[in-house]
């Protein structure tokens, strides 16, 4: 009883430091099929950082001054940051075999808040008298892909050859070969400046040099690696190295817009339209815009993560979930997180889910879902960035959608 204890308050402490989905990818969390098994299932999930759900009723309006700057104070303080994903796949599986095929598209766009700004505030007269309004546009970035995968996962149970005192214990590894299908990124440069001489606002652009690279050939690879232990009947732990792999992308091309040197713009502004930033220079000249081919290959380091997780069934009716993650990023930078997540059944098919998430890259989001849940088909939906529905000073938007069967 006293190990019972320990385990379930482990789980508790765990729950309120980690997050949701616990075994996404670890390949040890597979289920050992008794013969055959065949799955389906669809992912797809999309975020935003800025705005929020009290926002959403000013769509299709027009906005009064004060609404349109209530919406300009809700891009986040480190930017406006936009991220989608869609994986949509099919297993087959015997015993502890599986071979899987899908595909995967992802993406995400960052702008920094005074760039993001410029859309809903403006500019005032106060920011050009004081002459330290300058935007940089190497720190907007943008980069995603699509690309088909096929691969294999192999599930062992170790149980019965450790002799430790758990109802299971498992290994999992997986490898996929990856064929690239369509790729993009920027690589923006320059500045533009707003400052007052002789009691006139001017603009300067400095080296605007803004390209966008892209390519519809690629091919890698990826591998992941967990264990899986089922401690008690009710406590299960993981831990799992993910999404460890790279693609090669070979057929890259460009368009450049570019203009080097200082020169004066009549106005920058952002068209909603087109969603595009317009500039426009005093001596009416345009950017030259320029196609490059035959570049150098990018290679496409996938986001690696490395995680941490615990699950404890507290009744028939309450399961508590957690992790603690790191991701590294292509661009080398890392991100840290932990949250949890809970679960309550009212009945035994309809789970309700409730979680809380911190990250060094988006601090405190909530999140809330539903779902269904049969022997042969599954559905989640969950709504992300719940903190500006509930909190005053909450950002943020954001869903997951989840659909599968399996027989």
């Amino acid at each position: 009883m006293k190990w019972t204890k320990t385990t379930a308050l482990l789980a508790l402490l765990i729950f309120l430091f980690s997050t949701g989905q616990v075994w996404a990818h670890n390949p040890a969390a597979v289920r050992i099929a008794d013969g055959f098994s065949l799955g389906l299932y669809v992912n797809a999930s999309g975020e935003l950082n800025s705005f929020g759900y009290r926002l959403l009723g000013l769509l299709n309006d027009h906005w009064s001054d004060d609404q349109r700057l209530a919406v300009a104070d809700s891009i986040g303080d480190d930017g406006l940051h936009v991220s989608v994903l869609a994986d949509p796949y099919v297993f087959v599986q015997y015993d502890n075999f599986r071979v899987q095929g899908g595909g995967a598209a992802e993406g995400w766009v960052s702008v920094p808040k005074e760039l993001a700004e410029v859309a809903f505030r403006g500019i005032t007269i106060e920011q050009i008298e004081s002459g330290g309004l300058k935007y940089d546009f190497s720190d907007v970035r943008g980069q995603g892909g699509a690309y088909a995968y096929g691969g294999l996962t192999a599930v062992f149970s170790l149980a019965d050859y450790l002799g430790l005192d758990v109802e299971d214990i498992k290994i999992g590894v997986s490898g996929r070969y990856l064929h690239g299908l369509a790729y993009g990124e920027t690589d923006f440069q320059g500045t533009l400046q707003y400052f007052e001489e002789d009691n006139k606002a001017r603009v300067v652009s400095n080296d605007l040099d803004l390209t966008a690279y892209y390519a519809r050939q690629g091919r890698g690879w990826a591998f992941d690696a967990g264990v899986y232990a089922q401690v008690t009947p009710r406590l299960a732990v993981d831990v799992s190295v993910e999404n460890f792999g790279q693609v090669v992308w070979t057929d890259v091309s460009a368009k450049r817009y570019s203009r080097p040197g200082e020169w004066e713009l009549i106005r920058f502004g952002f068209d909603p339209d087109s969603f595009e930033f317009d500039f426009d220079f005093a001596d009416g000249e345009e950017l030259q815009e320029e196609d490059l081919s035959d570049l150098d290959d990018i290679i496409w380091k996938l986001p690696m993560r490395i995680r941490l997780g615990a699950q404890y069934e507290f009744d028939q009716q309450v399961t508590l979930r957690g992790n603690i993650r790191q991701t590294r990023f292509a661009d080398g930078l890392t991100d840290f997180g932990l949250g949890g997540q809970i679960e309550y059944r009212p009945v035994k098919f309809v789970p309700l889910t409730l979680g809380a998430d911190y990250s060094t890259s988006q601090s405190l989001t909530m999140d809330g879902g539903i779902g269904l849940r049969f022997d042969a088909f599954t559905m989640q939906l969950t709504a992300k960035n719940l903190q500006s529905l509930l909190l005053s000073s909450g950002r943020g938007l954001g869903f997951s959608f989840t659909v599968g069967l399996q027989f």
